[in-house]
Protein backbone atom coordinates (compact mmCIF):
# COMPACT_ATOMS: atom_id res chain seq x y z
CA UNK A 1 0.00 0.00 0.00
CA UNK A 2 1.60 3.29 -0.84
CA UNK A 3 -1.24 6.16 -0.24
CA UNK A 4 1.47 8.87 -0.37
CA UNK A 5 1.61 7.54 -4.24
CA UNK A 6 -1.99 9.10 -4.70
CA UNK A 7 -1.23 12.19 -2.63
CA UNK A 8 1.89 13.29 -4.82
CA UNK A 9 -0.54 12.80 -7.97
CA UNK A 10 -3.16 14.29 -7.02
CA UNK A 11 -0.81 17.50 -6.22
CA UNK A 12 0.20 17.22 -9.41
CA UNK A 13 -3.57 17.27 -10.71
CA UNK A 14 -3.94 20.63 -8.80
CA UNK A 15 -1.37 22.52 -11.46
CA UNK A 16 -3.95 23.96 -13.44
CA UNK A 17 -3.07 26.70 -15.59
CA UNK A 18 -5.31 29.67 -16.74
CA UNK A 19 -4.86 30.78 -20.09
CA UNK A 20 -6.11 34.28 -20.75
CA UNK A 21 -7.85 34.53 -23.99
CA UNK A 22 -6.26 37.84 -26.17
CA UNK A 23 -7.96 39.32 -28.73
CA UNK A 24 -7.08 41.46 -31.48
CA UNK A 25 -8.11 45.38 -32.62
CA UNK A 26 -7.62 46.28 -35.91
CA UNK A 27 -5.93 49.76 -36.64
CA UNK A 28 -8.54 52.48 -37.44
CA UNK A 29 -8.48 53.72 -41.47
CA UNK A 30 -8.39 56.80 -42.51
CA UNK A 31 -11.99 59.37 -43.58
CA UNK A 32 -15.18 59.83 -42.13
CA UNK A 33 -16.55 57.03 -43.61
CA UNK A 34 -14.55 54.83 -41.64
CA UNK A 35 -14.31 56.06 -38.64
CA UNK A 36 -18.19 55.94 -38.63
CA UNK A 37 -18.45 52.32 -39.68
CA UNK A 38 -15.66 51.60 -36.94
CA UNK A 39 -17.36 53.34 -34.22
CA UNK A 40 -20.27 51.31 -35.07
CA UNK A 41 -18.50 48.21 -35.21
CA UNK A 42 -17.30 48.94 -31.63
CA UNK A 43 -20.94 49.83 -30.33
CA UNK A 44 -22.08 46.70 -31.27
CA UNK A 45 -19.02 44.92 -29.78
CA UNK A 46 -19.51 46.48 -26.45
CA UNK A 47 -23.20 45.77 -26.51
CA UNK A 48 -22.36 41.83 -27.00
CA UNK A 49 -19.66 41.95 -24.03
CA UNK A 50 -22.24 43.93 -21.78
CA UNK A 51 -24.87 41.19 -22.46
CA UNK A 52 -22.00 38.33 -22.05
CA UNK A 53 -21.00 40.20 -18.61
CA UNK A 54 -24.80 40.47 -18.02
CA UNK A 55 -25.31 37.06 -18.39
CA UNK A 56 -22.35 35.71 -16.59
CA UNK A 57 -23.17 37.64 -13.53
CA UNK A 58 -27.02 36.45 -13.22
CA UNK A 59 -25.39 32.61 -14.03
CA UNK A 60 -22.99 33.39 -11.11
CA UNK A 61 -25.63 34.80 -9.07
CA UNK A 62 -27.75 31.46 -9.59
CA UNK A 63 -25.37 29.10 -8.68
CA UNK A 64 -24.39 30.76 -5.56
CA UNK A 65 -28.20 30.16 -4.45
CA UNK A 66 -28.09 26.93 -5.38
CA UNK A 67 -25.18 26.44 -3.54
CA UNK A 68 -25.19 24.57 0.35
CA UNK A 69 -22.71 26.40 2.81
CA UNK A 70 -21.64 22.97 3.44
CA UNK A 71 -19.43 21.53 0.33
CA UNK A 72 -19.84 17.99 1.79
CA UNK A 73 -21.28 15.13 -0.80
CA UNK A 74 -22.75 12.28 -0.17
CA UNK A 75 -22.22 9.80 -3.28
CA UNK A 76 -23.30 6.44 -4.16
CA UNK A 77 -22.23 4.12 -7.16
CA UNK A 78 -24.19 0.91 -7.11
CA UNK A 79 -21.82 -0.70 -9.50
CA UNK A 80 -19.31 -0.43 -7.01
CA UNK A 81 -19.07 -2.64 -3.49
CA UNK A 82 -17.64 0.36 -1.30
CA UNK A 83 -18.90 3.69 -2.43
CA UNK A 84 -22.51 3.80 -1.01
CA UNK A 85 -24.13 6.83 0.54
CA UNK A 86 -20.42 7.88 1.16
CA UNK A 87 -19.87 11.05 2.81
CA UNK A 88 -17.18 12.70 1.00
CA UNK A 89 -15.43 15.96 1.86
CA UNK A 90 -14.39 18.66 0.79
CA UNK A 91 -10.75 18.77 0.78
CA UNK A 92 -7.85 21.75 0.08
CA UNK A 93 -5.46 19.84 -2.40
CA UNK A 94 -2.04 22.30 -1.67
CA UNK A 95 0.94 21.63 -0.82
CA UNK A 96 0.59 22.28 2.49
CA UNK A 97 -2.30 20.64 3.16
CA UNK A 98 -0.44 17.36 1.69
CA UNK A 99 2.52 18.12 3.68
CA UNK A 100 0.66 18.88 7.28
CA UNK A 101 -1.47 15.04 6.57
CA UNK A 102 -4.66 17.11 6.20
CA UNK A 103 -5.40 15.74 3.00
CA UNK A 104 -4.54 12.01 3.39
CA UNK A 105 -6.60 12.65 6.61
CA UNK A 106 -9.31 12.91 4.85
CA UNK A 107 -8.49 9.78 1.91
CA UNK A 108 -7.73 8.06 5.00
CA UNK A 109 -11.57 8.46 6.49
CA UNK A 110 -13.44 8.32 3.65
CA UNK A 111 -14.16 6.47 0.65
CA UNK A 112 -13.38 9.56 -1.42
CA UNK A 113 -12.44 13.21 -1.37
CA UNK A 114 -14.33 16.36 -3.18
CA UNK A 115 -10.74 17.90 -4.86
CA UNK A 116 -11.21 21.62 -3.51
CA UNK A 117 -11.42 23.98 -6.33
CA UNK A 118 -13.01 21.78 -8.63
CA UNK A 119 -16.73 21.59 -9.52
CA UNK A 120 -19.77 20.97 -8.00
CA UNK A 121 -23.17 19.62 -9.26
CA UNK A 122 -24.79 22.21 -8.80
CA UNK A 123 -23.12 24.84 -11.33
CA UNK A 124 -24.26 24.76 -14.89
CA UNK A 125 -20.39 24.22 -16.28
CA UNK A 126 -18.46 21.62 -13.87
CA UNK A 127 -15.68 19.45 -13.51
CA UNK A 128 -17.01 17.61 -9.83
CA UNK A 129 -13.26 15.97 -9.36
CA UNK A 130 -13.74 13.07 -6.62
CA UNK A 131 -10.46 11.14 -5.55
CA UNK A 132 -9.89 8.03 -3.63
CA UNK A 133 -7.65 5.33 -2.95
CA UNK A 134 -7.53 1.90 -4.59
CA UNK A 135 -6.06 -0.15 -1.57
CA UNK A 136 -6.12 2.35 1.02
CA UNK A 137 -5.82 1.64 5.38
CA UNK A 138 -7.56 -1.38 6.04
CA UNK A 139 -9.96 -0.80 8.96
CA UNK A 140 -11.18 2.39 7.43
CA UNK A 141 -13.54 3.78 4.66
CA UNK A 142 -10.79 4.27 2.23
CA UNK A 143 -10.30 0.18 2.03
CA UNK A 144 -10.45 -0.78 -1.30
CA UNK A 145 -13.00 2.26 -1.90
CA UNK A 146 -12.34 3.11 -5.65
CA UNK A 147 -10.42 -0.69 -6.05
CA UNK A 148 -13.54 -1.60 -8.66
CA UNK A 149 -13.36 1.63 -10.55
CA UNK A 150 -13.24 -0.26 -13.89
CA UNK A 151 -16.14 -1.90 -13.17
CA UNK A 152 -17.96 1.73 -14.24
CA UNK A 153 -19.39 0.97 -18.20
CA UNK A 154 -21.03 3.32 -19.97
CA UNK A 155 -24.40 4.44 -18.81
CA UNK A 156 -24.06 2.87 -15.20
CA UNK A 157 -25.40 5.49 -12.61
CA UNK A 158 -23.59 7.91 -10.71
CA UNK A 159 -25.90 9.35 -7.40
CA UNK A 160 -24.91 12.33 -5.70
CA UNK A 161 -26.57 14.30 -3.07
CA UNK A 162 -25.41 17.67 -1.81
CA UNK A 163 -25.63 19.11 2.04
CA UNK A 164 -29.42 20.68 1.44
CA UNK A 165 -30.52 17.61 0.18
CA UNK A 166 -30.80 17.44 -3.35
CA UNK A 167 -30.11 14.45 -5.54
CA UNK A 168 -27.76 14.69 -9.04
CA UNK A 169 -27.87 11.55 -11.06
CA UNK A 170 -24.87 11.25 -13.27
CA UNK A 171 -24.69 8.90 -16.45
CA UNK A 172 -21.21 7.28 -17.68
CA UNK A 173 -20.21 8.37 -20.77
CA UNK A 174 -16.28 7.54 -20.23
CA UNK A 175 -15.02 4.35 -19.15
CA UNK A 176 -11.88 4.29 -17.31
CA UNK A 177 -8.71 5.58 -19.05
CA UNK A 178 -5.20 6.06 -17.68
CA UNK A 179 -3.81 9.31 -17.87
CA UNK A 180 0.07 10.32 -16.44
CA UNK A 181 0.23 12.91 -13.31
CA UNK A 182 0.96 15.50 -15.78
CA UNK A 183 -2.24 15.59 -17.82
CA UNK A 184 -4.06 17.82 -15.98
CA UNK A 185 -6.69 18.55 -18.68
CA UNK A 186 -8.36 15.78 -16.63
CA UNK A 187 -9.38 18.37 -14.00
CA UNK A 188 -10.89 21.23 -16.39
CA UNK A 189 -14.23 21.84 -17.39
CA UNK A 190 -15.49 20.82 -20.42
CA UNK A 191 -17.84 23.76 -22.21
CA UNK A 192 -21.25 23.80 -21.77
CA UNK A 193 -21.61 20.39 -19.37
CA UNK A 194 -21.75 19.23 -15.87
CA UNK A 195 -19.59 16.13 -15.70
CA UNK A 196 -18.15 13.79 -12.82
CA UNK A 197 -14.74 12.33 -12.73
CA UNK A 198 -13.83 9.66 -10.47
CA UNK A 199 -10.01 9.34 -9.64
CA UNK A 200 -7.78 6.86 -8.13
CA UNK A 201 -4.35 4.82 -8.98
CA UNK A 202 -3.33 2.50 -11.22
CA UNK A 203 -2.22 -1.25 -10.01
CA UNK A 204 0.32 -2.41 -8.51
CA UNK A 205 2.71 0.30 -9.34
CA UNK A 206 0.72 3.38 -8.53
CA UNK A 207 2.42 5.50 -11.07
CA UNK A 208 -0.33 6.68 -13.25
CA UNK A 209 -4.33 7.61 -12.41
CA UNK A 210 -7.59 5.70 -13.72
CA UNK A 211 -10.01 7.87 -14.51
CA UNK A 212 -14.04 7.20 -15.30
CA UNK A 213 -16.20 10.11 -16.26
CA UNK A 214 -19.91 10.90 -15.94
CA UNK A 215 -22.24 13.44 -16.84
CA UNK A 216 -25.27 15.27 -14.95
CA UNK A 217 -28.42 13.72 -16.79
CA UNK A 218 -31.08 14.62 -13.89
CA UNK A 219 -31.05 17.16 -11.08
Amino acid sequence: MRPRSLLLILACVTLVFALSACGSSEESGSGGGQDQSGDTQKEEENKGEKTQQESTRQKESTEQAAAPQDKTLKVSVPKMQNVNNATIPNVPYTQQAINNGVAEQGLKNHAAIHVDSTGYPWQEEANVYLAGHALGYENTPSWHAFRDLDNLKKGDKIFVEDANGKQYTYEVFRESFDVEPTQVEVIQPKEGRNILSLQSCTLPDYEDRVIVQAELVEA
